[in-house]
């Protein structure tokens, strides 16, 4: 210590009190927030919104259809699923709101007869 004078040491500790809180800033996560709703833009409520590369990262919309997740990823994606929709990924990049518009499966949602005795398909029936 007694070799380094004052100001030199003092700059050097100045650089490294820099290098240690921009590294900081870098780790901050981030938070997203949107509203999910359908191709008629009604909003959906209960929509399982998680981040692609972790799934145990997720969050679900509230009764106004929607959310906020904080995001762990360095290049993050947002799956979107919900019963008798499609599931949808989106790039966040920048955005901070994302709303997304779900697609329905009509697929996915076979036709149900109610009989006197219990359920039963409609092929079933006929």
């Amino acid at each position: 210590m007694k070799n380094i004078p004052k100001k030199q040491f003092a700059g050097w500790m100045l650089m490294l009190l820099l290098c240690i809180s921009t590294s900081a800033f870098a780790q901050s996560p981030k938070k997203v927030t949107g509203r999910v709703m359908d191709a008629q833009g009604e909003l959906l409520i209960g929509v399982n919104v998680t981040e692609a590369a972790d799934p145990s990262n997720g969050v679900v919309t509230d009764i106004n259809g929607t959310y906020t997740i904080t995001l762990k990823g360095n290049k993050p994606s947002l799956k979107f699923s919900y019963i008798g929709f499609k599931d949808k990924v989106v790039a966040v990049g920048s955005k901070g709101v994302l709303d997304v518009a779900l697609e329905e499966d009509v697929a996915a949602l076979d036709e149900v007869v109610v009989v006197g005795f219990g359920t039963q398909k409609k092929a079933s029936v006929v």
